[in-house]
């Protein structure tokens, strides 16, 4: 399976990442991996809160510092109920879509942020609907055709160049 690209939405690395705890980025660095490989896929987004993101194909994957996770799969593994969870540290969420770039694969990140509030999930949709607003009225715009200046164009140019003009005279 050929490795995605990973591409980011205008405003996640400016905004979104930097406001990351520091183990969130490291969970966000190892599951963008994870993506890019093939190793896991993201859960759609087909809940009532969030199914406009779900009609635009975005999955989320869950973030949790490395800490926790962990915990959390020794928990699993003996059998026991975790203490630990999203619940503990928030919960953050990674918002993607599958795309095409340049002729290749790609995860395109959305948005990255806090699950508290909805907060990743707004953002990923304001990001979307400014895209797509952005991308109907490019297309709709008719193309720029530079076009012939007019007589009453051309003259007023000749009024206003000084041409007609006697020398110590103003206007």
């Amino acid at each position: 399976m050929e490795k995605k690209q990973i591409a980011f939405y205008p405003g996640v690395k400016e905004d979104d990442i930097p406001r990351l705890p520091e183990a969130i980025k490291i969970s966000l660095v190892e599951r963008l991996t994870e993506l890019a490989n093939g190793t896991i896929e993201g859960f759609n987004l087909d809940q009532d809160v969030i199914a406009t993101l779900g009609k635009y194909s975005c999955k989320k994957v869950y973030l949790t510092d490395p800490e926790t996770t962990r915990q959390f799969r020794k928990d699993s593994l003996d059998g026991k109920k975790s203490k630990v969870g999203a619940d503990q540290d928030g919960g953050y969420r990674l918002i993607y879509r599958d795309a095409v770039v340049r002729q290749k694969p790609a995860i395109v990140v959305v948005s990255v942020g806090p699950r508290k509030g909805l907060a990743a999930y707004k953002t990923a949709m304001h990001r979307i609907i400014k895209q797509e607003t952005q991308r109907q009225t490019t297309t709709s715009q008719k193309k720029f055709q530079p076009q012939k200046p007019t007589r009453h164009q051309e003259n007023a140019s000749r009024r206003t160049n000084g041409g007609n003009q006697k020398p110590g005279r103003g206007l």
